[in-house]
């Protein structure tokens, strides 16, 4: 549930009563007179399982492992007190004094402080410094005897809160915040206005508004808180009749102006007066008591709870540690319930068949390394490569040095390098920033220097021209069979005929198709010329007379 659903959905049960819905929890038995469990849906309240402290029954009280087991465990919101130190830190502790019984003496913030040794001392007049030395992790109470001790954790800031929910991704819980001014000694913590203002701009500046609620038994600091920052539920802590002072002259230092017998006693009344969308009460007296004790008074009633809801305000009463008073007050109907043992409640809701808090994880988030790929070179692109780091899902950021110092604009993965890279040793920072992380960052060797860009080969360098290679010479083309010019005719044979060349015709002249004889002119290339020419043609003819007689 976060907690800016807080009106909307008071809104719901106060219809569901007028509407006289009573529906039993499961596991409820008909003897309790049972309010109707919250509606289903997306609008539906859940049931408040609130970590007081962290879980003061399981761990030392306020530390970061108190918080996160609540976490891990499964809880709706986180109770937490602020004090204010002297220079304006919003701290977590309860109470505004310095005590054995909560923290450890450590060593002085700085060598000679006049102010050491700080135990006894208001938290209002220690610096950041000088509280921080305290040892707040070591020291059990009796009453918790399961109680697991976390050495050497120093006082909590309220920032330090935020940012374990943001590891935890824990943006379901709420985170109920008690401003700790000391209305009936105002001398002894900070003035409510600085309270107020502190606080308020630790939750602006921490991006989790949606699931902040503030209490305090100082009603006139939660009237104060809904005047400065107006979207913040606010919830009035109260206490009996000592912290009420009904029927006695005047008002009560706590309740911010308001005179109970105004109001007749009414506590409802008086918190709806100022428009209060929670009533924090006391569950009874005595307040480490409980319902089978013989001596037990409750102050948390089905009455009050009837109008409470009645009046579109929630009831949360504290701070209650045994089961059968956790029961007894979630028949009557109440809609949370802050206790020092969530591990309980949230048994006792399970077995109703409440639905149940998620329960979280953290984050894991660690630094590798970084390495630079690619040419140094003009021109060319440079990558940083990451190895072995756990982001959860965050993008680091880039800065890509030139000779250690940051190049404007350079902040991609990725560089380009420049002319004005030219020389320089090149590297890149990564940064990781995971909400609710210290930043991690890591840096690359250094790649370089730089050189001028690679450029074509170059050519090659002019000298003599050499000699031209001669043009090969063409083959000759085949020479069809040479005829000789004419010739004269041969004798003739007797009987006055030729004799038949084969052809069909007279001997004496060659067919008139027949190739010419090649004259000088026609010979290849020049080569044949002159006399050989006519020698060629005479030994040509020759042969063909001698073929013509074979055939004959």
């Amino acid at each position: 549930m976060t907690s800016s659903l807080v009106r909307r959905r008071s809104a719901i049960a106060i219809a569901a009563l007028l509407a006289g819905v009573v529906l039993a929890p499961v596991g409820a038995t008909a003897a309790h007179a049972v309010h109707a469990l919250p509606p289903e849906g997306d609008d539906a309240p859940a049931f408040d399982l609130s970590a007081h402290r962290g879980g003061i029954g399981l761990n030392v009280e306020s530390t970061p492992q108190a918080f996160a087991y609540a976490l891990e465990l499964g809880v709706s919101s986180l109770e937490l007190d602020v004090q204010i130190t002297k220079d304006g830190h919003a701290v977590i502790t309860h109470d505004r004094k310095t005590n054995t019984s909560v923290c450890a003496e450590g060593e002085p913030a700085f060598e000679g402080d006049p102010d050491y040794p700080y135990m006894g001392a208001y938290i209002k007049d220690l610096t950041l410094e000088q509280v921080r030395t305290f040892d707040c992790g070591s020291t059990t109470k009796d009453q918790h005897p399961g109680q697991v001790a976390h050495p050497g954790e120093p006082m909590m800031l309220l920032g330090e809160v935020f940012d374990l929910v943001k590891r935890y991704e824990a943006y379901d819980v709420d985170l109920n915040i008690e401003t700790k001014v000391e209305a009936g000694a105002p001398e002894e913590t900070a003035p409510r206005e600085q309270f107020v203002q502190v606080v308020a701009d630790e939750v602006r500046r921490s991006g989790l508004e949606e699931q902040v609620m503030i209490q305090s038994f100082d009603w006139g600091a939660i009237m104060r808180m809904r005047e400065v920052y107006p979207e913040l539920p606010i919830s009035a802590l109260t206490n009996g009749q000592d912290f009420l002072q009904e029927g006695e002259p005047g008002a009560s230092p706590w309740l911010g102006g308001i005179d109970i017998d105004d109001f007749d006693g009414d506590v409802v009344a008086a918190v709806a007066s100022f428009g209060a969308d929670v009533l924090s009460p006391v569950h009874g007296d005595p307040q480490d008591g409980g319902i089978d004790d013989a001596d037990y008074v409750p102050f948390t009633t089905a009455e009050m709870v009837e109008s409470a809801h009645a009046a579109g305000i929630r009831v949360i009463p504290w701070t209650i540690n045994d089961t059968p008073t956790m029961s007894h007050l979630i028949d009557i109907g109440v809609d949370g319930i802050i206790t020092d043992y969530p591990n309980l409640l949230h048994d006792e809701l399970a077995r109703r068949g409440y639905a149940m808090p998620p329960r979280y994880a953290q984050r894991e988030v660690s630094a590798g390394s970084v390495a630079v790929a690619g040419d140094p070179r003009v021109g060319s692109v440079l990558t940083a490569n990451l190895t072995g780091w756990s982001t959860a899902g965050v993008e680091p950021t880039f800065q890509w040095l030139r000779d250690g110092e940051p190049i404007d604009g350079s902040t991609g993965a990725e560089h380009t390098v420049v002319d004005a890279d030219l020389g320089s040793l090149l590297s890149v920072r990564v940064r990781l920033e995971v909400p609710g992380f210290a930043p991690l960052e890591a840096t690359s060797d250094e790649v370089g220097p730089v050189e001028e860009e690679a450029g074509p080969a170059p050519e090659p360098e002019p000298g003599p021209s050499p000699e031209p290679s001669p043009e090969p010479s063409p083959e000759p083309s085949p020479e069809p069979d040479p005829l000789p010019s004419p010739v004269p005719s041969p004798a003739p044979v007797p009987g006055g005929e030729s004799p038949d060349d084969g052809r069909g015709g007279s001997g004496d002249a060659p067919d008139d198709d027949a190739p010419l004889a090649p004259t000088a002119g026609d010979a290849p290339h020049g080569l044949l010329t002159g006399g050989l020419a006519a020698l060629i043609a005479l030994a040509g003819a020759a042969l063909v007379r001698a073929a013509r007689r074979r055939e004959a």
